[in-house]
């Protein structure tokens, strides 16, 4: 049997939510699927009120369930928010840029140190690309549908993998960068390793999420949508 949207899902919900509360006039609709194709309805409606639905149109009451409606909507934007701030696209084409640049060095570098920094901070920008590549398709697979507890989860270990990975490659920019500063390398020859170098250590690093750092706050957020879905 196919499934229907959850936008449809959801809009029907609250076409029947509506027919029963007539009152209540929405600001904004959420639609939120803890499991993949079992939508709630949020809506929130002023003053500060919020009324969640099931698919059926049904006030969802349980404090329980509201609970865990309100961490996944809080983690969900937390994560988004983290997302905006890797700049996927931007560090792709740098990382690119990245690779051709040093590939070019390194096979004109005759000295060993280098070169042997060289590749390391060549391995660990393949690395990164392989890490980059696992989260851009996490996030294609998921346009146009809600993320679950389960991709929220894959998508948070994808993320933190890639951001562990750019910071590899930072400890082996500071070592090229080290190498590039020693006395017996002539200046002249390294002067577009250090510009590279210096860019990279001052760019910022790619974000991990830690959903403890916002516990308390996350917490609030919770008990603050909770007792408004109950009121």
């Amino acid at each position: 049997m196919a499934v229907r949207p959850s936008a449809v899902v959801g809009r029907l919900a609250l076409e029947r939510a509506l027919a029963r509360m007539p009152d209540v006039v929405p600001d904004s609709v959420e639609h939120v699927e803890l499991v993949r194709g079992r939508p709630y309805v949020v809506v929130h409606h002023s003053p500060a009120g919020v009324v969640v639905l099931d698919e059926r149109g049904r006030l969802v009451r349980s404090r329980t369930r509201l609970a865990a409606i309100a961490r996944h909507l809080d983690a969900t934007s937390r994560v988004r928010s983290v997302l905006e701030q890797t700049l996927l696209d931007r560090r792709r084409d740098h990382l690119e840029q990245s690779l051709a640049l040093l590939e070019r060095e390194r096979s004109g570098q005759r000295r060993t140190s280098l070169r042997a920094s060289l590749s390391a901070l060549l391995g660990e920008l393949e690395n990164l690309r392989v890490a980059l590549d696992g989260l851009e398709q996490d996030l294609r697979r998921q346009q146009g549908v809600q993320p679950t507890e389960r991709t929220l989860r894959r998508t948070v270990t994808l993320l933190n993998e890639a951001a562990r990975a750019d910071r590899r490659v930072v400890l082996a920019t500071r070592q090229l960068a080290a190498a590039a500063a020693s006395r017996d390398v002539p200046s002249e020859r390294v002067g577009t390793l250090r510009r590279w170098a210096a860019a990279r250590l001052a760019s910022s690093d790619l974000p991990f999420f830690h959903a403890e750092l916002d516990e308390a706050e996350s917490r609030l957020a919770v008990e603050s949508f909770v007792a408004a879905a109950r009121a």
